[in-house]
Formats: C-alpha cells, sequence, structure tokens
C-alpha cells in the first residue's frame, strides 16, 4: 500500500494505492479477474467501506486507487494497546468498532448492481490489518474484492488456500462451497482478539493452525473478559461456530445485536467517544510525520505522467512544408494576378470568378499530410534535398505518413492516464 497525490482538475487529492501482489498476476486471465472483481467493488458506497475509486494497470501491474484514511489500523491499536498500557480495548470501545465493521460487511454482502442483480460481495479477507480507524471515530472495511480475485485465480489449483490462514473458516480450509457467512467467522475471530489482545488461532505451523480451527470448540470469550456483556459474549460463540448454518443469518443481523449491546453499555457507563480513543493511541509524531510529508508533496511541482511523456517530434519537416505550402500560394497567386491583369475590359474579368474559388482554396497542406517518414534530424540521410524532377514527379502529397501517426496515437493505450499520479511514496 503507498499514498500518492493525484491531480484532479485544478485539484491535489490524497489517495491510498494498492498493487495486485498475487503470485500468479503476471497471467492475463489471473489479472483480468482481479480487475473484474475490482470494479465490483467500486459499486460499494458506504461510511465503513473504503471505496475503490479507481482501477487500472501500468507498466508495473494492476492496481487500485482507494480513499486515504488518516488513522491506524485496528491491528496497530491492539498492539499498540498491549505494548503501552498492556490491557485490552474497553467492552464500549470495542464495541463501538465491532458495529462499525458489521455495517460495512453488511453493505457489502447486500449490494446490488445497476440492474437490482445481487453481486454476492464477499470480503474472504477479514482481519485486523484490513479494518482501518480514522482519528474522526470512522471504522473502514478496506480491500474488498482482492481476496475474492485471488482465489478465483486459483479455482483450478487443488490444495491453495485464499487469505490469511489464522482468520480463515472452517468450510474455506475443506475447500467446500462457502458463503457471505465466513466474513461473519472473520469478524468473530477478530472480535476475540480486540478484546483480550492475543491471536486466537495461532499455531506452531500451518497444521496446527488449521487443526485448530477445524476442531478447536469455540472460546467462551467471558472467561478471558468477565466485564464483557453475557450477549457479547454469546455473539462471539455464535460467529465462531464450525457449521455455517450455526452463525448469524446476516451481517446486518450481528450489527443489529451491537447496537442493542452497545446502548446498554453506554447507559451504564455514560459515553466514551472513539475518535477520543483513537487519537490517545495514535502516536501523533507519526501522524505529523505524514502529514508534512503529505504536505510537501502536494506543493511540490506535478510530474507528468507516463503517458504525457513522449518524445518531442523533430520541427523541420513542419518547416519544410511550410516553405512548401507559401511556395504553392505565391505561385497560384501570381497566376491569378497575371490572368487579371490581361483582361481586355471588366466584364471579361469577372469570368474567372468561380475558378478563383477554388484556387483560393489551398490544395492540402504538406505539412498535415506529407510529413516526411524519415526518422530523427540527426540522420544525414533523410535530410538530404531530393532533385527537383523527383519532387515535381513524386510529390509529398501522395505520402499520407502522418495520417497513420494520428491513427496509431489514438490506438495506443493510454497506459497509467486513468491514475495520474503526482507523488508516490
Amino acid at each position: 500500500m503507498s499514498l500518492v497525490v493525484r491531480r484532479e482538475g485544478s485539484f491535489l487529492r490524497p489517495y491510498a494505492m494498492k498493487r495486485f501482489h498475487h503470485r500468479s498476476a503476471g497471467d492475463p486471465e489471473i489479472k483480468q479477474m482481479f480487475l473484474d472483481e475490482a470494479r465490483i467493488a467500486g459499486l460499494l458506497r458506504h461510511p465503513n467501506v473504503v471505496s475503490v475509486l479507481d482501477v487500472g494497470e501500468d507498466a508495473t501491474g494492476p492496481f487500485l486507487i482507494m480513499d486515504y484514511v488518516e488513522g491506524v489500523s485496528l491491528a496497530q491499536l491492539i498492539r499498540g494497546r498491549q505494548i503501552s498500557a498492556g490491557e485490552p480495548v474497553p467492552a464500549q470501545i470495542g464495541l463501538r468498532i465491532l458495529v462499525q465493521a458489521a455495517r460495512g460487511l453488511a453493505a457489502a454482502h447486500e449490494l446490488t448492481s445497476p440492474s437490482g442483480a445481487h453481486l454476492e460481495l464477499v470480503h474472504r479477507d477479514v482481519s485486523p490489518q484490513n479494518i482501518l480507524l480514522d482519528l474522526g471515530g470512522t471504522v473502514r472495511i478496506a480491500d474488498f474484492g482482492i481476496a475474492r480475485a485471488a482465489g478465483r485465480s486459483t479455482e483450478t489449483e487443488r490444495g491453495v488456500l485464499k487469505g490469511k490462514l489464522g482468520y480463515l473458516a472452517p468450510e474455506t480450509l475443506q475447500f467446500a462451497d462457502s458463503d457471505h457467512r465466513v466474513d461473519l467467522f472473520a469478524l468473530g475471530i477478530v472480535a476475540f482478539e480486540l478484546f483480550t489482545g492475543r491471536r486466537l488461532y495461532k499455531g506452531a505451523d500451518v497444521k496446527e493452525t488449521a487443526n485448530r480451527i477445524l476442531h478447536e470448540p469455540p472460546p467462551d470469550l467471558g472467561m478471558h473478559r468477565p466485564d464483557l456483556p453475557d450477549g457479547l459474549v454469546e455473539l462471539v460463540f455464535r460467529l465462531l461456530a464450525k457449521e455455517p448454518e450455526l452463525r448469524p443469518a446476516t451481517a446486518r443481523e450481528v450489527a443489529a445485536t451491537l447496537d442493542h449491546l452497545l446502548v446498554d453499555v453506554v447507559s451504564a457507563e455514560g459515553p466514551t467517544p472513539l475518535d477520543e480513543f483513537v487519537v490517545q493511541q495514535v502516536a501523533l509524531d507519526d501522524i505529523e510525520a505524514r502529514r508534512a510529508q503529505l504536505a510537501a508533496a502536494m506543493s511540490a511541482p506535478p510530474a507528468a505522467a507516463p503517458s504525457e511523456a513522449r518524445p518531442a517530434r523533430p520541427r523541420w519537416p513542419l518547416a519544410l512544408g511550410a516553405v512548401v505550402t507559401l511556395a504553392v500560394i505565391g505561385g497560384a497567386a501570381l497566376a491569378l494576378s497575371a490572368g487579371w491583369s490581361s483582361a481586355p475590359e471588366p466584364d471579361a474579368a469577372r469570368a474567372p470568378i468561380a475558378p478563383a474559388v477554388e484556387v483560393e482554396r489551398p490544395p492540402p497542406s504538406p505539412a498535415t499530410v506529407a510529413a516526411p517518414s524519415e526518422p530523427a534530424p540527426s540522420a544525414p540521410a533523410p535530410v538530404e534535398e531530393p532533385e527537383a524532377e523527383a519532387r515535381e514527379e513524386a510529390p509529398a502529397v501522395e505520402r499520407p505518413r502522418p495520417a497513420r501517426t494520428r491513427r496509431a496515437r489514438r490506438r495506443r493505450p493510454a497506459r497509467g492516464a486513468s491514475v495520474p499520479v503526482v507523488h508516490e511514496y
């Protein structure tokens, strides 16, 4: 993930750029799957989701342009809480985080196309790293569509897993059919880690981790946090059920349950705003450093996008064409002048009016349709002046090289043009 400054008209705005680093990203079919999934994710607009604003490909490979979130990931918050305070996140704060995350998942799972078709968008990689908290107290889920694209790319490969191993649902590990409830299982793992400050499914190796997810009974969160509401303990237990049908039916149902629990906790304790808590946990020096870096990038002169950096075309063919054009027009003018001066009487002088209209319309400019096809001016051979007889017998008008050049430029793909990046760091 990198931070980029993008020019849009007269404005510069910061965005996040994410590249597709899947091991098979060079495969054209896999690359197209990634781009297709990313475009579907681009239809999703919700306050609790990091929006995909653009998708494209440049010389480095496929990329996404997403909202820039100034804040921290949930993984950073949990780790920082462990180091600085040595205690888990308070119940009210954890509920505020989880309810917003559940709303973002609900919006994704219920997403429809413009025609009303259900798109069945599933994240497949819900984890603390992909849950972002901005300094204003808004929680957003990032990277929608990426895990699913990587998953589709391995449909024909046996024994290949998708997503972070410690957050995979049992049906995913068993390569069984799955749906949006894999995200709910992952949300249950996130909830356990948020309130306890430690990983739930972490083994010495891949095999041990997978066996724990498949066979270890769901934990009792109340044993680790007796201060948590019973309703929350029960909800986490249901989210971590091995069988998908035993989990809550939808993310919207999960969000509604968390909302009721949050109301009860706030009534008992009084409100604790999430933004104040996040600001207290964030290293302000890091935020100020990033802001200074961003301000410097936005004040620097813009760099040309790769598609705009084209070699300068030589000017001498245009100058030569202009000289030929002037010569042709001058000759025509002299001929007309001679014809008019030899007219015997005024009435006869009016006769050439119709031909004069045609003569005044200059022939196609050699600078436009007859530019020489020679290479750069530094090459001596193309610059040699041809003989006069050759110029008369083979006029440059018959060589439509520039027209082909213009068509070729129109067909050239504007690589990177969809992302006019000014600075990337």
